[in-house]
């Protein structure tokens, strides 16, 4: 390619690039799309395929669990690498361990440990559910995210300029009797050790999200986005309010549409218009090989993986998008019909901002 040759080929693609980013026609195949929660630790070329086919121009890619060393490991070498490989559509989030916590000089070996993950690109920092639920002390309590040891931990993550993702706390039906129209029954029969009904040693559903409130409250300065809806999505009034006194929450909603199609569509559709500069999407999709979870490999595993996954993504634009009746993941609802201005800045605007390297 001679370079005059090379030049317009480079103002061409550009053009196509900036094309697709201003796409504003509400079509699902082309409007721009971040998805700021996925988990996927293996290099599946049918994804990639995805991104491509319905304009899905980043994935934030998040490590997570940090109560043993083998999975902690995995996920963060998965992520990273993706990242290096693909930096075009990968970005990555570390997390910090969590299994260590009792050990003495604790705190400098977590910062080292974050140093590394920022030196290799990560982009923000996750807090699980394990801090609040599983994570525990010398005596055997609870440590919550308002403990006094995450200060310094935090601290720094704010001072290198990293938003702190948390997925703090589980819904409220964690707490209460299993319950058919609960959107997360079959998850939490699936797994009981998410469900906390009828076990007192457990703390309680509001004891951890006043401690991640008095976490957020704590730092006026850290970019704090609550993954799950802050896990208050039974309750839009609940997020409301915590983004009404907090500036510096944000919130994805990967994972809770279900619990938004169960509530009043004008509701949902008033918060997300208040709000409309504070909201990210998200799927909370898990691509890996940890455990009984498998990859698609055969030609028939990746045409059902593209086709269950590309419902998954469409099922939600429906919802965002119509008027009137919708069917998302088989429930009849009412469609939210967002403004577009409100659906750019949901689906990647508000990404490009809050979280910087998306």
């Amino acid at each position: 390619m001679t370079p005059a040759a090379k030049i317009l080929y480079l103002v061409a693609g550009a053009a196509l690039v900036g094309a697709r980013l201003q796409a504003a026609d509400r079509d699902f195949e082309t409007f721009p799309k971040i998805d700021i929660h996925v988990h996927i630790y293996e290099d599946v070329p049918a994804f990639h395929e995805i991104m491509e086919e319905i304009n899905i121009i980043k994935v934030l890619n998040v490590s997570v669990r940090a109560m043993t060393a083998d999975v902690f490991e995995y996920r963060k070498v998965g992520a990273r690498q993706l990242a290096h490989d693909h930096p075009g559509g990968f970005s990555w989030a570390s997390t910090f361990p969590l299994w260590n916590i009792n050990e003495p000089g604790y705190v400098g070996k977590t910062i080292n440990v974050l140093d590394e993950s920022f030196a290799d690109g990560a982009i923000a920092v996750k807090v699980w559910k394990d801090v609040g639920l599983e994570v525990k002390n010398e005596h055997g309590d609870h440590i919550h995210f308002d403990d006094a040891k995450f200060d310094p931990i935090v601290e720094h993550i704010v001072a290198n300029g990293r938003p702190v993702l948390g997925h703090l706390a589980e819904p409220i039906h964690a707490w209460r009797p299993l319950d058919e129209e609960n959107p997360l029954h079959r998850y939490q029969l699936s797994n009981p050790q998410w469900h906390f009904y009828g076990k007192p040693e457990m703390p309680s559903y509001e004891k951890i999200i006043a401690a991640r409130d008095a976490r957020v409250a704590r730092h006026p300065e850290m970019t704090f986005v609550a993954f799950h809806l802050g896990s208050m999505s039974h309750d839009v009034g609940m997020v409301d309010s915590r983004l009404a006194i907090y500036p510096n929450m944000h919130a994805g909603v990967a994972g809770r549409v279900k619990f938004l199609t169960r509530q009043s569509s004008e509701k949902v559709r008033a918060f997300f218009i208040k709000h409309q500069d504070r909201l990210m999407y998200g799927t909370d999709l898990t691509i890996e090989t940890w455990g009984s979870r498998t990859v698609p490999v055969t030609p028939e595993e990746n045409a059902e993986f593209k086709e269950s996954l590309k419902k998954r993504y469409r099922d939600d634009w429906d919802y965002f998008v119509s008027e009137g009746d919708v069917d998302h993941d088989g429930f009849a609802t009412q469609g939210l019909n967002l403004p577009t201005e409100v659906l750019e800045k949901f689906y990647y605007k508000n990404a490009q901002r809050i979280i910087p390297g998306l």
